[in-house]
């Protein structure tokens, strides 16, 4: 199947849930279904990130992926809006205790 298809499906799943529910948090996602511009740009300002997982959070309109990978420096993650825009970056332990508060 070609990505733009997968993509397509998986982006009217996203917007059946979002018509079904006003928030969504942290949804995995294959890799393979995040969009490339969050893919860019997490690559541009990582560019030695070896992605790992992701998932998605929605609420209300905004769909904000959440991108986790390791480089030598230990492991990362990524809040990066659909559009591209790198919102934060966090050393994965501090993410951890963010979302925990």
């Amino acid at each position: 199947m070609n990505r733009n298809i997968r993509l397509h499906l998986f982006l009217s799943l996203v917007g059946a849930l979002l018509y079904s529910a006003s928030v969504l948090a942290h949804t995995p996602v294959p890799l393979k279904f995040v969009p490339e511009k969050v893919i860019t740009a997490v690559k541009f300002r990582m560019p030695a990130l070896q992605l790992t997982e992701a998932s998605v959070d929605v609420e209300g309109t905004v769909i904000m992926y959440v991108v986790m990978g390791n480089t030598d420096d230990g492991e990362f993650v990524l809040e990066v809006t659909a559009e591209g825009t790198v919102i934060q970056i966090y050393d994965r332990e501090d993410y951890v205790e963010h979302i925990e508060d």
